[in-house]
């Protein structure tokens, strides 16, 4: 029995590391997902959202389900009450992914910003969300400038925007840039265009 236990301990371990090292490689190392809004008529549950400026994101999970089975890998080798293993495990798990929390939190705080990159000559530019916003509080989102590439600057708008939603720089507001939704800031634009269009009456009179 603790022989296929423990081959089930190294496959979360091996599954969890594999899936976040071809997070690495593409790019989707972002520690946020958005949350899960479920409707069924009167009833609607919003799961909230899951990242690093708020919450567990989807490669601190991995890397709690990675450290989770490795963990029990060893103890499990090294004969430790069966009952007892999955416990120590979930606890070191936990203790791995709160640190690596908060080192995210604390990178994305002290470090993601570029100071050099003037927020004025971003306005019209596209980006993503990567930590969600929410209004009255900031969030970031990554955008790219001819300065430093893919950058990453502190974002607020009107509106809730989930992460890796796609947003249009609208205007600066102290040390943030102001943002809007694509698809919210194209219906706009396009009703200004047919307004503007749109050939004055002429009084029959």
């Amino acid at each position: 029995m603790m022989e296929w236990i423990f081959w089930v301990y190294i496959a979360l371990g091996i599954a969890g590391l594999a899936v976040l090292l071809v997070m690495m490689i593409f790019g989707g190392l972002d520690f946020g997902f958005d949350g899960v809004d479920i409707d069924m008529g009167d009833i609607d549950f919003d799961l909230g959202d899951m990242d690093a400026g708020g919450g567990v994101g989807l490669p601190l999970l991995l890397s709690f389900i990675s450290a989770f089975g490795w963990f029990g890998a060893i103890l499990t080798y090294m004969k430790v009450n069966i009952v007892l293993t999955p416990i120590i495990s979930i606890g070191a798990a936990l203790g791995i992914s709160l640190i690596l929390f908060l080192l995210t939190r604390y990178f994305l705080k002290h470090f993601s910003s570029d100071s050099t990159v003037r927020f004025r000559s971003l306005i019209g530019k596209s980006g993503s969300v990567s930590v969600v916003i929410r209004p009255g509080e900031e969030g970031q989102i990554v955008v790219f400038t001819e300065q430093r590439g893919r950058t990453i600057v502190p974002a607020v708008s009107d509106k809730r925007i989930p992460t890796n939603a796609e947003v249009v720089i609208i205007g600066k507001i102290g040390d943030a840039v102001k943002v809007m939704g694509k698809r919210e800031w194209e219906l706009q634009r396009a009703k200004s265009k047919r307004k503007g269009d749109r050939p004055e009456r002429k009084d029959k009179n």
